[in-house]
């Protein structure tokens, strides 16, 4: 029609048609200020920064850049340096009410578990896997890592963290799990192909509770897709036997595709 025709001659016009146009403004302010702003960016995003989280950012001049910048705040009473996340050095610096705060909770420190929360794997406020290394996998019948495959931040990817500590980490669609909790040697399933000689991993009932509450509640707010995990960490889950007793338990449905969570 005319109107098709007129719409791509619009299209093709060339650039020197009069229309609206906007020039993109240049970054403003100082390098100095620029650093200033990122450095306190930081410092509400993490809470505790570290080299590893710097490193995340992929800012210029690294970590040598930020760790000077730091360390004159903590020359002049900004923030305060310490070996607050255990394994990460001693180059750690964050706010004196970040510090206050994390003194209040270790001296109120109470048995009973936090509530699970899951998040994006590339949320930063995901420390692991940037600012915290992956916690070590344990694949099944056996205790070395690398056979369950390793976590990743990538997009989809869902981590379940309590009360500071990654219990699990799910692929794209939560197809596959891992989970690190040291696992135990439950006994072998004859019906299901293991054997005791290849005992199948259980994990902490607690902590797949914890993974299964965590779901379920994203679940229900609609904020998350019913999920149907087909293998933990490395092996199928019908290849597991007893193992899954812990997930069916915490409230999971065993089926011919896999564990569903809904």
């Amino acid at each position: 029609s005319e109107e098709v025709r007129s719409r791509r001659a619009a299209m093709n016009a060339h650039a020197g048609v009069p229309g609206r146009w906007s020039l993109v403004p240049a970054p403003g302010g100082a390098a100095a200020d620029r650093a200033i702003a990122r450095g306190e960016a930081w410092l509400d995003r993490y809470a505790v920064v570290t080299r590893g989280s710097v490193m995340a950012e992929h800012t210029e001049g690294g970590f040598a850049a930020a760790y000077r910048m730091l360390t004159a705040w903590e020359d002049n009473g900004t923030v305060l340096r310490g070996y607050v996340v255990d394994g990460l050095g001693g180059a750690q610096f964050a706010s004196r009410e970040v510090i206050d705060r994390l003194r209040e909770i270790e001296e109120d420190a109470v048995t009973d578990p936090g509530v699970p929360v899951v998040l994006a794997a590339s949320d930063p406020a995901n420390p692991f896997g940037a600012a915290v290394p992956w916690p070590e996998v344990y694949g099944a019948g056996g205790d070395s890592p690398g056979g369950a495959g390793r976590p990743t931040r990538g997009a989809g990817a869902l981590v379940v963290v309590q009360d500071g500590r990654l219990l699990a980490h799910l692929t794209r669609g939560g197809r596959s799990v891992l989970l690190f909790s040291r696992p135990t040697l439950g006994e072998g399933d004859g019906a299901s192909g293991v054997g005791a000689g290849s005992a199948a991993v259980a994990a902490d009932p607690a902590d797949v509770q914890a993974v299964v509450t965590g779901l379920t509640a994203l679940i229900s707010a609609g904020r998350l897709s019913p999920v149907t995990v087909e293998k933990i960490n490395g092996t199928e889950v019908m290849a597991l036997g007893t193992a899954t007793r812990a997930w069916t338990e915490a409230g999971a449905r065993f089926t011919p595709k896999g564990l569903v969570v809904r």
